[in-house]
């Protein structure tokens, strides 16, 4: 996965999607900002467990969806931000919550819904989108924004 600028998979289940997330998280260093995209149900959050599961040694109970509180910390080696913005209006919101922050140089930042902040990722390490093939497969598209 490193080499290459751009791979896609095909996941079957919330453990294949686990899994290739896992992959991933070996590449990832601190200052990344990956951001996730695709529509409600498409696997983001199960994506962005498998890569803390794997950057912070927890089991994937341990991570969860900060929905309603828009980011959670993680600690580790390399920690992580996981900022997930569906309830956020705008970036005015996102700057008035102090969450700005946060996406900086010291963690590897996972964001979904990123594009209600799109003026403060405008370097973004890697962009990951889940996308429906069908009922029982997903399509994961990693593009490498930046060496």
């Amino acid at each position: 996965m490193q080499g290459s600028p751009s791979s896609s998979y095909s996941s079957f289940s919330a453990e294949e999607t686990i899994i290739i997330a896992s992959q991933l998280a070996k590449s990832l260093i601190k200052g990344d900002i990956v951001t996730l995209h695709g529509p409600l149900g498409a696997g983001k959050t199960t994506f962005v467990k498998g890569i803390i599961s794997a950057l912070c040694n927890i089991s994937l109970h341990e991570v969860s969806s900060p929905t309603f509180t828009y980011m959670n910390i993680y600690t580790g080696e390399n920690p992580v931000h996981h900022f997930d913005l569906y309830r956020i209006t705008n970036e005015e919101q996102f700057f008035q919550l102090g969450l700005c922050e946060y996406l900086d140089q010291n963690a590897i930042c996972l964001v979904e819904w990123p594009e209600k902040i799109s003026s403060y990722l405008k370097n973004p390490s890697l962009r990951i989108t889940l996308s429906y093939r069908d009922a029982n497969e997903r399509l994961i598209e990693i593009t490498r924004e930046k060496k």
